[in-house]
């Protein structure tokens, strides 16, 4: 059984020998139920430990945390991705808005003074807009008299 094992594990890496713990047994197992020929019964084969030396565990663990580590930007970078393309499509979609809107108010001007009359709340301006082609100034009231 030893020999079977120590073949399976010689033709993986380390680290996927212990990742792959159900697979090394399974190929150790059907290789000792070949290796017996029938002469003997194998029901269970159990594998409690993989022993390597602590350098290459530590350095197992050190590749782990940083396959971990550049999972957990890889899933930053797509979030803040569709964050950016949310973004874009809100601004896409209140560009089209603003559009519509102005394209409306060319079309009927006068909705213009109607939500000013239903703003209005009944008092008289402090200042007056007078305009012309060269822009609107604002005066006020009392110096326009």
């Amino acid at each position: 059984m030893e020999e079977a094992l120590k073949q399976v594990v010689s033709t993986r890496r380390a680290e996927d020998s212990i990742k792959e713990r159900g697979r090394v047994k399974d190929e150790t197992f059907r290789r000792v139920a070949e290796a017996l020929g029938g002469l003997m019964t194998v029901n269970d084969l159990v594998i409690t430990n993989i022993d390597l030396s602590d350098e290459l565990e530590r350095a197992i663990e050190r590749k782990q945390v940083a396959e971990q580590q550049a999972l957990a930007m890889d899933y930053e970078l797509r979030r803040e991705e569709k964050a950016a393309e949310i973004q874009i499509v809100k601004a896409e979609a209140e560009a089209k808005a603003i559009a519509i809107r102005g394209a409306a108010l060319l079309d009927s001007p006068m909705v213009i003074l109607l939500n000013a009359i239903d703003k209005w709340d009944g008092k008289a301006p402090s200042t007056l807009a007078v305009g012309s082609d060269a822009g609107i100034a604002l005066i006020p009231r009392e110096a326009a008299k």
